[in-house]
Parts: C-alpha cells; sequence; structure tokens
C-alpha cells in the first residue's frame, strides 16, 4: 500500500468484456468478486481521446485506465425511484424528465433507456425490468383508435407515468 492508498493494478494481459447482461469477464472468464465487478461497472467512463486518440469506453479506477469490449452497451440502468431518477451502473444519476429521454423496448425484448445528456444509450438491468413489467398496466384502447392497434402500456410511478407505445415510451404525467 502507498502513502495515498491502495495501488490498483488493472491486469491487461487477457481482454476485458462487459456482457449483455452487465456481467464482465476477464479473458472469458466472469468475475466472481462481486466488490470487483461492481468497482469496474462504477468506473466506467467514455474517452473521447483514448489509444491514437480514438474515442472509446474504458474502464478508470485511481490514475489507470484499460479499454473494454461490450456485447451490448456499456451502460446500465440499476435502478428507477417513484421521483423518476434513474441510477445508473456508474453510479451516476440521471433525471427522467420529458422530452429529454425515451424508454425503448427493442425487438430482443431489452428495455433501453435513452437521454439527451447520456452518450449511449444505458439498457435495463434484468431485475429492474422485470420491477417495471410488474408494474405495468394496460391503458384503455379508445374508439378513436384503429382497429388491431394495440393499447398503450403504461407503467405507474408516484409522480411520473411511462406511456409504452409501439417500442417507444414517455413521460405522460
Amino acid at each position: 500500500m502507498s502513502e495515498t492508498g491502495p495501488v490498483i493494478t488493472i491486469l491487461m494481459d487477457k481482454p476485458l468484456h462487459l456482457t449483455a447482461r452487465g456481467a464482465w469477464e476477464h479473458g472469458g472468464q466472469p468475475f466472481t468478486n462481486t466488490a470487483v465487478a461492481d468497482l469496474f461497472s462504477r468506473s466506467v467512463q467514455f474517452a473521447p481521446k483514448f489509444a491514437e486518440n480514438v474515442a472509446c469506453w474504458v474502464v478508470k479506477i485511481a490514475a489507470q485506465r484499460t479499454q473494454f469490449t461490450y456485447a451490448d452497451t456499456p451502460i446500465f440502468v440499476t435502478a428507477l425511484n417513484e421521483e423518476g431518477v434513474a441510477t445508473l451502473s456508474s453510479s451516476a444519476y440521471e433525471p427522467l424528465a420529458y422530452p429529454s429521454y425515451q424508454l425503448i423496448i427493442e425487438a430482443n425484448h431489452a428495455w433501453y433507456l435513452t437521454s439527451a445528456s447520456l452518450p449511449t444509450k444505458a439498457r435495463l438491468m434484468p431485475a429492474l425490468q422485470q420491477q417495471l413489467s410488474g408494474l405495468i398496466e394496460n391503458g384503455p384502447v379508445t374508439s378513436a383508435m384503429p382497429a388491431g392497434t394495440p393499447s398503450p402500456v403504461h407503467i405507474a410511478l408516484s409522480r411520473c407515468k411511462i406511456a409504452l407505445t409501439d417500442n417507444a415510451a414517455k413521460v405522460v404525467s
């Protein structure tokens, strides 16, 4: 240990990878220490000029940075509170104020948050997606809707309501 704190070395002997479900792997092997995996998730940053001035995503711990690959997205939404604030895997908070964000449900049934302040889409962690699915209420089908049009789906939070229609969403109240 140095005088300023522990010395952290990021092993770069094998590739670092983030799976589509938010799990870290080193050399194809999953991390077994959840505290280290959480540290890596909190340490994800976008580096506009990294190796050879190429923009990429990195894990930055103390003064060390290393690139990593990811299967889907480098950022995940880990929680959503009743005030409509999303907690990201990087420990950042993203307030959900319409129209600055969208909740997107893709064909593979994965849910993503996009926002004007995020450099890329953030995937909802499976547990959060399942929790939100439990809050879904089918909205009424009005006579003005063409026959066969699916009814809107609403996720009701105490201070906002998210309307999901045709793979897009917005806060409606």
